[in-house]
């Protein structure tokens, strides 16, 4: 089992150093950890930088810029696109996760488990600002979507590849995988993991988060609900998520809402969201490393650009 983990960070740069080293040190003891993913989501305070000169010549270490702020979806449709392990685990860029409970997820995927999440029973978050609104959110999103987990906001979560390859996400979907995942009929585990509490930077959500996750889960129900109750629908479990609405899952001839064939798709297809407005997704491709060590593998600019407004065809 090879086991690819994304990092998505928006200006996290007192963070940078310290969590970087501590992963290359838990990828020193696991390996089955072959490949570590930083998404730089337009950090404007020297992260990728940051980043860049403490990944220093590790094999291992991937970082993926976008051009601007697109938000935490984006960032992780980026770092899913490109990643190749077996098992993909997401986590967060602020030191709170564990990089040493991936041992756990991965003991639930060994089971036969398909998804893996994260529960922060120990929470080290304020309670008004972060645990209240997260413990009514997590009530709603379970009894709505009918997947009961504690805690859909954790971001440490570990999925099989062919679960994540068939969806693609926008606006806040990245919380919701696990209920779309149980609905093509996967096996759905949730595992209590560390959590500790915020040393430096400043955190990136708050109450605002919450409508704009409101939002997105009537329409995970809406998709659910209606894709149910097509029968021609009920034998093609999975889904493809587009900003339009959503497709089952075909064979690479077919077209979808932006009518081009799925091999020809973008690696990320994540336009919406906060801050995505009517640009483009756009990041640096990374290929073969450099003799420069300041460079990692990042040299030039992907053709992977998508205008939300280009018109179909």
């Amino acid at each position: 089992m090879n086991v690819s983990i994304v990092i998505p960070i928006h200006n996290e740069a007192p963070n940078v150093e310290p969590l970087v080293r501590e992963l290359r040190d838990f990828a020193d003891t696991e390996p089955r950890v072959r490949q570590i993913i930083f998404v730089d989501d337009g950090s404007t305070d020297g992260s990728y930088a940051r980043l860049v000169a403490a990944s220093g010549l590790d094999e291992r270490i991937l970082v993926i810029r976008l051009r601007r702020n697109f938000g935490q979806t984006a960032a992780l449709s980026a770092g899913f696109a490109e990643a190749t392990g077996d098992v993909i685990c997401p986590m967060d860029g602020d030191l709170q996760n564990d990089p040493r409970d991936i041992p756990l997820l991965l003991k639930k995927i060994e089971e036969g488990f398909d998804v893996v999440s994260g529960w922060r029973k120990d929470r080290k978050d304020p309670w008004l600002t972060r645990r209240l609104p997260s413990a009514v959110a997590n009530r709603l999103i379970s009894k709505i979507t009918s997947v009961r987990l504690h805690d859909y906001g954790c971001s440490l979560k570990a999925y099989k590849r062919e679960v994540i390859e068939n969806i693609r996400l926008y606006g806040e979907m990245h919380r919701f995988i696990p209920s779309l995942a149980s609905w093509m009929g996967t096996d759905v585990a949730e595992v209590a993991v560390n959590h500790r509490a915020r040393v430096a930077g400043k955190s990136k959500y708050g109450i605002s988060r919450v409508f704009r996750v409101i939002l997105d889960l009537i329409n995970v129900k809406f998709l659910i609900s209606y894709h149910a109750a097509d029968s021609g629908l009920r034998e093609d479990r999975h889904l493809r998520l587009h900003p339009g609405g959503a497709l089952p899952l075909r064979d690479d001839s077919h077209e979808d809402l932006h009518g081009l064939p799925d091999h020809r798709q973008p690696a990320v297809h994540a336009l919406g969201g906060a801050g995505a407005g009517g640009g483009a997704v756009c990041l640096h491709r990374p290929h073969r490393r450099t003799d420069d060590p300041h460079l990692l593998r990042i040299a030039e600019q992907a053709d992977l650009c998508r205008a939300r407004d280009a018109p179909r065809r």
